[in-house]
């Protein structure tokens, strides 16, 4: 009777993506990582600048890797630096991030393939957030059938997820509401 209970509703409302202030935490982790690295690399070069072999040696292998890069080859400093992002703070959160994002995705798409939320605008008594503009452009969009096509902005996706949410809030309370008579009854 109560589809909405059966879905995945933490999937679909992307439980598990980073907060504002983690993302922050995350920047500022890796801008000193990547600022140390730097500080690094500039005492190193100063301490090449004494030998003049070594010197010569990382001016041909810099000569190289920009060779190879124009040549069509992978530019290998490009290459160190993404290998190195994947490693920071932001690189793990934000591969964590997409990871939710398409859980939420994928689940949000499953449950508008299954339902028709229009069937739905009656809950609106209930709770007044399903008949808000935002949730009646979502329906609109599903009617017209590009749903899936208009929901690839994350913005609209969020839009998507609001009304399930908000369809999932108004079966859980009438739920509990069936279940409260059904122990009165009872006694």
């Amino acid at each position: 009777m109560y589809k909405f209970l059966n879905f995945d509703i933490q999937a679909a409302t992307f439980f598990g993506v980073s907060k504002a202030y983690q993302r922050k935490l995350a920047l500022a982790i890796t801008l000193a990582i990547w600022f140390g690295l730097a500080f690094f690399f500039s005492r190193a070069l100063g301490m090449v600048n004494t030998n003049s072999d070594l010197e010569s040696l990382l001016t041909l292998v810099a000569l190289l890797c920009l060779l190879v890069g124009l040549g069509g080859g992978p530019f290998l400093p490009l290459v160190a630096a993404r290998a190195l992002f994947s490693i920071t703070p932001l690189g793990v959160l934000y591969r964590n991030d997409q990871i939710v994002l398409c859980r939420a995705r994928d689940e949000l798409f499953k449950i508008a393939r299954s339902v028709d939320f229009s069937d739905y605008l009656t809950y609106g008594k209930i709770n007044p957030e399903i008949r808000s503009r935002r949730c009646l452009l979502v329906i609109a969009h599903q009617k017209n059938g590009d749903l899936e096509v208009w929901a690839q902005r994350t913005r609209n996706l969020h839009q998507l997820a609001n009304l399930v949410y908000q369809i999932f809030l108004v079966e859980e309370r009438l739920r509990s509401d069936s279940l409260n008579r059904s122990l009165e009854c009872d006694l």
